[in-house]
């Protein structure tokens, strides 16, 4: 039995692996198939396909991207597969929501009041990105903010501005869409609510703006939860699909690669493009 993981992170966002890793973890887990969803950025997802193109692993794929949005003032993860990576309408997504978390990192940084902090000093700043997170964060480990790199979570809380307005999801499934893909919502239970009864309207409207499909197995999600969410995704034909949300050793909300043994044939992929390692 072979499983599948749609959700994983490498160096390219905030994971501490790279491509080539993730497929060496996803064979020693058992997956079979699988898709780098890096928040932001389409590297990685790129990178994938290109070794895996190569032949050699016995792998299946897809393209994926996680692009952080909105509804209403509501965060939410949109995840998009089978995309054109090279499609400007993809492309901008990811680069505007890349673009709108750096505006907040900056906002944070101006509101520190510490020796050697500065914007000024936090843009010549380079950082190992197998170390996972982002570049703020190592920054404030760097500069003695804090010790570690979950602390700068704080620093957000203590300095930050409210939530961040990422563009509507309308938006960004259209954009999916236009670039070939399928939007599917990123980890309800975390996004929304691990209560189904709370949980289930929102997704609701979601869908009448053209989702295609939720992330019902998720390594947080409760069996309540993934069954309720599955009753609702057959009954409403939509996609089923299943993520770790791995991010490797940094301290992500996931698991390791494979972590839910979703087995591939739990899935409902229609209309998603899956492409075939010899």
């Amino acid at each position: 039995m072979l499983f599948a993981d749609l959700h994983i992170h490498t160096c390219y966002s905030d994971g501490t692996m790279t491509p080539e890793e993730v497929i060496k973890a996803a064979q020693a887990a058992g997956v079979g198939l699988l898709a780098v969803s890096d928040h932001n950025v389409l590297g990685g997802s790129k990178e994938l396909c290109r070794l895996l193109a190569a032949g050699g692993s016995g792998l299946r794929w897809t393209t994926g991207v996680e692009l952080d949005t909105r509804w209403g003032d509501y965060p939410l993860h949109l995840l998009g597969y089978g995309c054109d990576l090279e499609h400007p309408a993809l492309n901008y997504a990811a680069d505007r929501s890349a673009e709108i978390q750096e505006e907040a990192n900056r906002q944070v940084i101006s509101r520190l009041n510490a020796p050697g902090v500065s914007l000024e000093d936090y843009d010549t700043f380079s950082y190992n990105r197998q170390l996972g997170g982002w570049k703020a964060l190592h920054y404030f480990v760097a500069k003695g903010l804090v010790k570690h790199l979950w602390e700068g979570f704080d620093i957000y809380k203590r300095y930050g501005t409210g939530p961040i307005l990422f563009p509507l999801i309308r938006d960004y499934i259209d954009r999916i869409h236009a670039a070939g893909g399928m939007a599917v919502l990123a980890h309800p239970g975390e996004a929304i609510s691990p209560s189904p009864e709370e949980a289930l309207p929102v997704i609701k409207q979601l869908v009448s703006l053209g989702l295609d499909g939720v992330e019902c197995y998720y390594s947080r999600h409760s069996p309540e939860l993934t069954e309720a969410l599955l009753a609702f995704c057959r009954a409403n034909g939509l996609l089923i699909t299943a993520g770790s949300d791995c991010h490797g050793d940094f301290c992500g909300s996931g698991g390791p690669v494979g972590a839910t043994r979703t087995p591939e044939e739990a899935l409902a992929l229609n209309g998603i493009r899956i492409y075939s390692s010899k």
